[in-house]
């Protein structure tokens, strides 16, 4: 029988699937992104027969627990992107993400993060700003901006934007802030003056995100997954899969679960971004030939 990489790769997962055996596989990690998957996870290791542990009490608990042994695979959230290394396999499966978006009749396109802290943060009480502080020009330059976030309690997205935009700056006080993040949007939408801040969410067609640069003089990025997946548009949390470099079958597993089409979609549903089909795929592959 003839198999090429593809056909080979499957092969060998669904052999790995049906010899799933009475070994139990530890998995910790992030409170937030690990509780959106929890039924997912729970669900699959019913369907299949999996002893499965799950402690999600947080990321850092949870690379302790990695690091002492008392866990098999971890989901942690990286602030500074840069995962552990010695002796363990990691890859960056999900982000949070932090958007920035605008009524679509606004001609502000792209800001950078200086402008985004300039505007953002704290002013003298009274102060308002106007979309001529972003170079819009003629009838938009008077216009006062319209300032809007979502607390969302399941996100960090407006802690992640107080990070990476504001620094140890304050809020300004005059954001509106909304209960949920499809009221941030649907605001923007009916407001052509309003700018708000959300976590990524799905196409609406009254907004538009804005592209962002980490500097006056670099490109800007949209919040595309390949953007987000290489760390070039800067408002992003990675959220790493990470594994001793000796883990079990059962494990590996496990691993590949998490990596899947299921999950992902499930990641979307719960307003993160997922890492790009391609590249999941080939740390799949990678994962059955043991690359």
């Amino acid at each position: 029988m003839n198999f090429n990489r593809t056909s080979l790769s499957l092969f060998l997962g669904l052999l790995v699937s049906s010899t799933w055996t009475s070994a139990s596989v530890r998995l910790v990690g992030s409170d937030l992104l690990g509780e959106a998957l929890r039924s997912d996870l729970e669900f699959e290791a019913d369907r299949r027969d999996w002893d499965l542990q799950i402690d999600f009490s947080g990321s850092l608990t949870g690379e302790a627990a990695l690091t002492d042994g008392s866990a098999d695979v971890a989901i942690l959230a990286i602030p500074n992107g840069v995962p552990p290394t010695e002796g363990v396999v990691s890859f960056p499966f999900a982000f949070e993400v932090t958007v920035v978006g605008v009524n679509e009749l606004n001609p502000v396109t792209e800001l950078s993060l200086t402008q985004l802290r300039t505007l953002f943060a704290s002013r003298p009480k009274g102060e308002s700003s106007n979309w001529g502080e972003l170079d819009a020009e003629g009838s938009w330059a008077g216009r006062l901006i319209a300032f809007n976030a979502t607390r969302d309690r399941d996100h960090l997205n407006l802690e992640l934007f107080r990070a990476l935009a504001l620094g140890p700056r304050e809020m300004r006080v005059d954001v509106d802030y909304l209960p949920t993040r499809a009221a941030v949007v649907d605001q923007v939408a009916d407001d052509s003056n309003s700018i708000g801040l959300f976590p990524v969410s799905e196409d609406h067609p009254q907004v538009r995100l804005l592209f962002i640069s980490t500097s006056e003089t670099s490109q800007a990025y949209g919040p595309t997954s390949q953007s987000v997946f290489y760390g070039d548009y800067p408002l992003r949390l990675a959220y790493y899969v990470v594994y001793s470099e000796s883990a079990s079958e059962e494990t590996l597993e496990l691993v590949r679960f998490l990596l899947g089409d299921d999950v992902a979609e499930t990641l979307t549903t719960a307003d993160y971004m997922p890492a790009p089909a391609t590249e999941r795929s080939q740390f799949q592959m990678d994962l059955d030939f043991g690359g």
